[in-house]
């Protein structure tokens, strides 16, 4: 499946069946929902994701804060009475929002590219370890932040259906938050353990155009159908020992753990052929955009596979690595 992927990002209609790979992924999700009740004896949840309206059920089960459950549950009794109370608050009071909103891709097209649903998210895995201490932003810069995210939206659709449809199934749930600590500083984010989440720290400033959210709703979409893959399949790391690795990112420079080195790889890839195709200078300027390709072709000129994995190759999933190695090699051929 990995090498499939390959084909998919370089977003030129290639024959990669995104329905199959999200259809497997909520027949995986009901599976869990499945065992979960049964052990919490709990029939109860059944019959509550019965009235919501046609066709919402596979959806609600990949919200972020649910999928977490189904995956990751601990005690199966608890994600019950969790997943339980939520369907409960769903069902009653639809418009509460205690947490304010949060974005989702406009399933139904029109004028909106995006609708407000109620945000299940007062903090994130990364607030707990002091790597960021985001919160919510005010009315206005929520505005701001939304219709720039729109426009990055667009500039997405115009060039590749493809990728609009990839932005929409596997960015389930688009956060915009401001970081007080950093507050001039854009970035972007996604949690392994929440797929399906994408959030946006301070889209909101002046210097965040269409050019810098197109590629962070795209990049961050990428790690996001790589979470789900992963969920499906079996993770990238492959020995327990490997979680731990940590490697230094051609890209960045940056000491990262070896599965986000291993995603950097899928993602710089397909940021690579993004900016190929996309040459819209509405949306970024050719020197800007020279600057990017560059980029991400020297990241991948310095063999951040055939070298500086060669001997983690031990932790990495069977298979993977020499799928990396082609993506590597094709991207060395390019001057």
């Amino acid at each position: 499946m990995p090498g499939h992927f390959e084909e998919l990002l370089r977003w030129s209609g290639a024959s990669f069946d995104l329905p199959e790979l999200i259809a497997a992924y909520d027949t995986l999700l009901t599976s869990r929902l499945a065992d979960i009740c049964a052990e919490a004896d709990d029939e109860c949840i059944h019959k509550a994701l019965a009235l919501l309206p046609s066709g919402e059920r596979e959806a609600y089960l990949r919200q972020p804060h649910i999928a977490t459950l189904l995956l990751h549950p601990g005690s199966n009794t608890e994600a019950a009475r969790r997943i339980a109370n939520d369907l409960f608050h769903r069902l009653t009071d639809p418009a509460a929002a205690p947490h304010g909103y949060d974005l989702r891709i406009n399933p139904r097209g029109g004028e909106t590219l995006t609708e407000l649903v109620p945000s299940r998210f007062s903090d994130f895995p990364d607030d707990r370890f002091g790597l960021a201490a985001t919160c919510a932003l005010s009315p206005a810069e929520f505005h701001r932040g939304r219709a720039a995210l729109d426009g990055a939206l667009c500039a997405a659709a115009a060039f590749s259906t493809d990728l609009a449809t990839l932005i929409e199934v596997v960015s389930v749930t688009i956060a915009l938050r401001k970081e007080p600590g950093v507050p001039t500083r854009f970035h972007s984010s996604t949690f392994r353990q929440y797929p399906g989440l994408v959030r946006l720290t301070n889209p909101h400033l002046d210097g965040v155009d269409t050019a810098i959210l197109t590629e962070a709703i795209v990049h961050e979409s990428i790690h996001s159908l790589l979470h789900i893959h992963e969920a499906l399949e079996s993770p990238f790391v492959s020995t327990a020992e490997g979680w731990d690795v940590a490697v230094t990112s051609p890209w960045s420079g940056s000491s990262i753990l070896l599965h986000s080195y291993l995603h950097a790889c899928f993602v710089w890839y397909g940021i690579y052929w993004l900016w190929h195709g996309l040459t819209d200078t509405g949306v970024l300027p050719e020197a800007r955009r020279q600057t990017r390709l560059r980029f991400c072709l020297d990241g991948f000129a310095r063999a951040p596979v055939s070298k500086r994995l060669l001997n983690l190759r031990a932790h990495v999933r069977p298979g993977l690595f020499e799928t990396l190695v082609d993506m590597e090699t094709r991207m060395c051929c390019i001057r």
